[in-house]
């Protein structure tokens, strides 16, 4: 993923893959957490398909759910990965730009 995406408001079923670039193997608990342009954070807690088909990798996939995107403007995503020994890693931020379908 570039440093960041554009997506329709209305739209959902987008895959977002953050990359770590370091293997995550043994992780205990993944999280996606966005910051919207108003209002509170958002933690996707569990990542729902974040569980990375190759940990080794450090990709952290999640597919957004629908109504998900419930402002317009920049939201920002960081993805976090703790490891039992409480060690947390954080991916880089990304801004994700939401837009109006007839913008």
């Amino acid at each position: 993923m570039s440093d960041s995406l554009t997506l329709n408001k209305e739209g959902w079923g987008q895959i977002i893959t953050l990359a770590l670039g370091v293997d995550i193997s043994g992780y205990s608990a993944i999280a996606l957490i966005f910051q919207r342009p108003v209002g509170a954070e958002v933690a996707v807690v569990g990542v729902p398909t974040g569980a990375p088909a190759d940990p080794t990798t450090g990709d952290i996939t999640w597919t957004s759910t629908y109504h998900f995107w419930n402002v317009l403007g920049d939201w920002k995503v960081i993805g976090r990965v703790t490891f039992g020994t409480d060690e947390v890693l954080y991916t880089k931020p990304y801004t994700i730009h939401i837009v109006n379908e007839w913008t």
